[in-house]
């Protein structure tokens, strides 16, 4: 259920992110929705009783400076890079050519690239008339 909640708002973010794109400056962009997100998580952590979690981050197997590493990585690179290059490609291009390769997790490995395309022998075996 969670995975077709996010494919629904990973769809639809797109059209309102083409629309922001033209309107606003790519930092106002992720300022305003990091903002917006931020009291929205904050209202939801405290409602839920989340801020016991983080208040026990020192008890945790790993370090606590790995743990505050991590989030700062994840912050830079995904919340701010990540969302600005982002912006700056649907400001500057189609969104029906920025989403399809920003939504891309990985690139194919070498033997699975290899075996979605066709071979010769299979293209010809499917052409011929049956």
């Amino acid at each position: 259920m969670y995975a077709l909640i996010a494919v629904l708002a990973w769809g639809l973010a797109p059209v309102f992110d083409k629309f922001l794109a033209r309107e606003l400056s790519p930092w106002t962009i992720v300022l305003l929705r990091s903002f917006v997100a931020m009291i929205v998580i904050a209202i939801y952590a405290i409602s839920a009783g989340a801020l016991t979690e983080v208040r026990e981050l020192s008890d945790k197997s790993v370090p606590l400076w790995m743990i505050v590493g991590g989030v700062l990585a994840s912050a830079l690179l995904g919340s701010l890079i990540g969302q600005l290059a982002y912006y700056y490609a649907m400001s500057g291009a189609d969104a029906s050519r920025v989403v399809p390769i920003t939504s891309r997790r990985s690139p194919p490995s070498p033997s699975t690239a290899s075996r979605s395309r066709p071979t010769r022998s299979s293209a010809r075996c499917s052409s011929s008339p049956a």
